[in-house]
């Protein structure tokens, strides 16, 4: 069940991806409820390149407790141990990691949402799969106006 409209914006960020250091300029998110299987909620950031010679995307699905958006959008910071990543159409799932999910500025209303904060990955996530692939400590800005 959605909370948020997906909602856009454009944006310069980056994601260091094993040894490689992605830029990214259009930001899509939302916040949808994950209840009917887990008691969860899940925030989801997709980070697009619309200006390379090929588009790259990044999901980043963040799961956290069950949070009423009204509670969720507004400065806090949340630690985070479950995020799903989807690059290249390649889908993992990443237990026990050490994130903090952080809002310098949040705000809910008509379901949707403005505000600026960041992903911070503690510890290097390592791919099960793709053991070539791995994100290490890093801090993943974004904003929404």
């Amino acid at each position: 069940m959605p909370y948020t409209q997906i909602v856009q914006n454009s944006i310069k960020t980056s994601i260091n991806i094993s040894d490689s250091v992605y830029i990214f300029n259009e930001l899509e998110a939302y916040y949808y409820s994950y209840k009917p299987t887990t008691n969860q909620n899940i925030f989801t950031l997709t980070f697009s390149d619309t200006l390379g010679s090929f588009s790259k995307q990044v999901s980043i699905d963040i799961f956290t407790q069950f949070v009423k958006p009204e509670d969720f959008f507004k400065k806090n910071v949340l630690s985070i141990d479950s995020i799903m990543l989807t690059r290249s159409g390649f889908r993992e799932n990443f237990f026990k990691t050490n994130a903090i999910l952080t809002w310098d500025t949040a705000f809910f209303e008509n379901f949707s949402f403005k505000g600026k904060g960041y992903l911070e990955l503690i510890d290097t996530l390592k791919s099960i799969y793709e053991p070539s692939k791995y994100y290490p400590k890093q801090r993943i800005n974004f904003e929404f106006k």
